[in-house]
């Protein structure tokens, strides 16, 4: 007898990476899709482009794109009623209403979709930094001073500066800002429509100047391991990053002394278990005088994933697949050790309106992904394409990454 393939559902902003090691992992790969890039296409059966769709760019989308990823995966599921799997990737992470529309349509089906990742109480928690602060201090650990926004602190002049004035639903940089004086706070507040009636969904945060990093963590109901511990690329000029806290890539892993390693991961392991996630997740810190903070909890599949994959030699969603589907055994997985394989991942962005005859020469160029579809300009700070670099040290790792860079450069003068 034949096994069918069984059927996977990646919805997120890039499903491009996850689609690719289900493939590799022989499952049948359906897809929700910010962009949908060429290089997608060979890894899927069928796919609904939130782009094509709703005919418009990112720079149109990019506030306002998780409703529209909601509404597509149920159009997908309605069109698939068989499918096996259903993953979220990023773009849903805080949209909790979308994802109980998602669960309520899936037990609506005669064909159970087992949906692979946390619950929504799950994700709440690990969302709410608010209350993961006050655990870690209860841990005694250090964390950065947030408070609810409050215009009586912006009145009164009780605010230091600098500081970060950020959403609490903020995901790759999107609404984030460094404020420097009150002056600048209060421009931002006026020119923000969303404060009017919305400001206690954003938070003040003190501002920590230091490494950004992030911790990779699998895990089930009965066991936990750090899979990486990650450089992230944050703001990155030389990447043509459209703000100063938008999400530029990563170097895996971090080179970081052996000290910090364990702090880190010690952090993540102890929230995991708190939290009870299961499968893959990531945590974002910034490292100050030796002491790593926590800035976000991300309770789903990061974006370094493809970068750890390649490092490890070893295909990572089949390793959530395997946490979800069997959740009381030991997992057996080996931690990235510092002297083994370094892997840059750079995201580009447009640094000007660039036309699809330029683009079509991308894929001239090696170790590029994440291309765009034939025939679409890309707009400027649009991300372009995608860098993944491997060597066997960090140094080599991000020149080469850097070097391809000023290949893309010249490509598209």
């Amino acid at each position: 007898m034949i096994n069918k393939k069984k059927k996977v559902l990646i919805s997120g902003f890039n499903a491009r990476p996850l689609s690719k090691s289900l493939y590799n992992s022989n499952y049948e790969v359906y897809a929700v899709d910010f962009f949908g890039d060429s290089d997608l296409f060979p890894y899927i059966k069928d796919a609904l482009i939130i782009t094509k769709e709703l005919k418009t760019n990112f720079q149109k989308l990019k506030f306002i794109y998780s409703n529209v990823l909601t509404d597509l995966t149920l159009q997908m599921i309605e069109k698939y009623p068989y499918l096996d799997y259903l993953i979220i990737a990023s773009g849903l992470d805080d949209n909790i209403i979308g994802r109980e529309k998602i669960f309520k349509k899936i037990k609506k089906l005669n064909h159970p979709i087992r949906y692979l990742g946390n619950n929504i109480n799950q994700i709440i928690k690990a969302r709410d930094i608010l209350s993961i602060n006050l655990i870690l201090e209860q841990m005694g650990y250090k964390v950065p001073k947030t408070l609810t926004f409050n215009c009586d602190l912006i009145d009164n002049n009780l605010i230091n500066y600098p500081i970060i004035l950020k959403k609490k639903q903020s995901s790759g940089g999107l609404n984030i800002f460094k404020i420097n004086s009150k002056a600048h706070l209060l421009s931002i507040v006026k020119n923000n429509e969303e404060f009017d009636e919305n400001s206690e969904n954003w938070l003040f945060q003190e501002y920590i100047d230091g490494i950004d990093v992030s911790c990779t963590t699998i895990s089930n109901e009965v066991d936990a391991k750090i899979i990486s511990i990650n450089e992230q690329l944050i703001g990155k000029e030389f990447l043509n990053a459209p703000s100063e806290f938008i999400y530029c890539g990563n170097i895996v892993p971090a080179d970081l002394n052996f000290s910090l390693q364990n702090k880190i991961s010690e952090i993540s392991l102890k929230l995991v278990k708190h939290l009870n996630l299961i499968g893959i997740n990531g945590f974002d810190f910034v490292l100050k005088n030796g002491c790593p903070y926590l800035m976000e909890i991300n309770p789903r599949i990061p974006g370094s994933i493809n970068a750890a994959e390649v490092a490890l030699k070893r295909n990572l969603i089949d390793e959530h697949i395997n946490c979800c589907l069997n959740p009381d055994k030991e997992i057996i997985i080996s931690n990235l050790d510092i002297n083994t394989n370094f892997v840059s991942k750079f995201i580009y962005f447009a640094p000007k309106l660039i036309s699809y005859h330029k683009i079509e020469k991308l894929k001239q160029i090696i170790n590029v992904e994440d291309i765009p579809a034939p025939g679409r300009d890309i707009q400027p700070f649009e991300p372009l394409c995608s860098i993944l670099y491997k060597a066997d040290n960090y140094s080599k790792a991000y020149k080469g990454a850097l070097s391809i860079v000023e290949s893309i450069e010249l490509l598209i003068k």
